[in-house]
């Protein structure tokens, strides 16, 4: 990847080891359902793939489902428990569109976060309604990089789900986790306790329109899409061999050299940071417990999209906000609950940094945000 490539958070290129799975999979062109020898084949490399990364996140292959992207398994994960228990979904205001939109769509509810650390107010799940049969977190917010305190959150879900209990309510109420962004940090959902979880590719160094969603044995979803039996029927439709390899690949990559990458970010954040500071601009929830991967920075007075094309003219790809609504010119929903003014996001990029990402790149990003912002 260009090292001034600054937009991790909304896609990655392909590690080798990604690209090497996936083309020993151009191998396996046979459709996996198909019971003839070619066909076979193709399915023992799918399985082959899904037993491998079940071990690498601590859980049973058959807890592990291949989706089309982080979108599909969102849905999937929030349509698919509230089709088979009833009830209604619940998230956070400053969720990923693919989870509140889904959420509102359906009627759910959506909770409102502390100002000051970005995290779920304790209040807002104590008080869940009654009929809340799944709840959605993300482990790392895709715009501020705030790492939700899941340990605290299951412990406020044991505690509704008891009170529940004692008045006779024996509904569900499960724990989703996004971990699109959470790459740095502990992947198993065992980790976290969750009932389901997601697994972005494209921020992870794999493919795009490939995502792995993990349901525990425990939990049952109906499915909205109707067709074969691929995925237990939870995803209908020919699986890809070659998606598959290459999403597996990236999860397992991505568990195995956690520590050094979260060391390596964590030093070239600090170097970001004063940098970002000494031209007078203000990281958002710059004293909390963030990823070092990305930053929501504000330049007050100046417009961020003439900024983010300045950028772009000499090398720089920054964002504005989640890449998925930044073409909108909708206000970010999770900086306005933050209390973030509409004046402030309208100044604000978000700059992502990831493994190609070097202190010289991020120097020549200062020299030139210094160059355009001072003059």
């Amino acid at each position: 990847m260009d090292p001034k490539y600054f937009d991790y958070a909304a896609s990655t290129a392909l590690l080798p080891e990604v690209k090497q799975a996936m083309e020993q999979a151009d191998a396996f062109y046979a459709n996996p359902s198909a019971q003839h020898l070619f066909g076979r084949e193709a399915a023992t490399f799918i399985e082959k793939h899904r037993q491998e990364l079940a071990a690498e996140l601590q859980v049973k292959p058959q807890e592990i489902y291949y989706m089309a992207g982080a979108t599909e398994a969102n849905n999937l994960a929030l349509r698919g428990a509230v089709n088979h228990y009833g009830g209604r979904p619940a998230c956070v205001m400053t969720e990923h569109d693919s989870v509140i939109r889904t959420v509102e769509a359906m009627g759910g509810e959506t909770l409102e976060v502390e100002r000051a650390t970005g995290q779920v107010k304790e209040d807002a799940i104590i008080n869940l309604p009654d009929d809340v049969v799944v709840f959605s977190l993300a482990l790392v917010n895709n715009e501020t990089g705030v790492v939700a305190d899941m340990r605290r959150v299951r412990k406020l879900l044991a505690m509704v789900k008891e009170s529940r209990e004692g008045r006779g309510i024996d509904l569900p109420l499960l724990l989703h986790t996004d971990a699109s962004q959470a790459g740095l940090y502990t992947l198993s959902p065992r980790t976290h306790n969750a009932d389901l979880a997601t697994y972005s590719s494209k921020s992870l160094y794999g493919p795009s329109q490939a995502a792995v969603l993990f349901v525990s044995r425990s939990v049952q979803l109906k499915p909205d899409a109707t067709g074969g039996s691929q995925e237990n029927g939870y995803r209908p439709g020919t699986q890809s061999a070659k998606n598959i390899a290459g999403v597996s690949t990236a999860l397992r990559v991505a568990v195995k050299e956690r520590a050094p990458q979260l060391n390596q970010l964590e030093t070239l954040n600090e170097y970001l940071v004063e940098g970002i500071e000494s031209l007078g601009g203000s990281v958002v929830l710059a004293s909390e417990e963030k990823s070092p991967h990305v930053l929501m920075v504000v330049f007050e007075g100046v417009d961020n999209e003439e900024l983010m094309h300045k950028l772009s003219q000499r090398g720089f790809a920054v964002g504005i906000g989640s890449a998925c609504h930044a073409s909108s010119k909708r206000p970010s929903r999770a900086l306005e609950a933050l209390a973030i003014s509409r004046d402030e996001q309208r100044s604000s990029i978000r700059l992502s940094i990831g493994r190609y990402t070097t202190r010289d790149s991020i120097k020549d990003l200062l020299a030139n945000l210094e160059d355009l912002l001072v003059g």
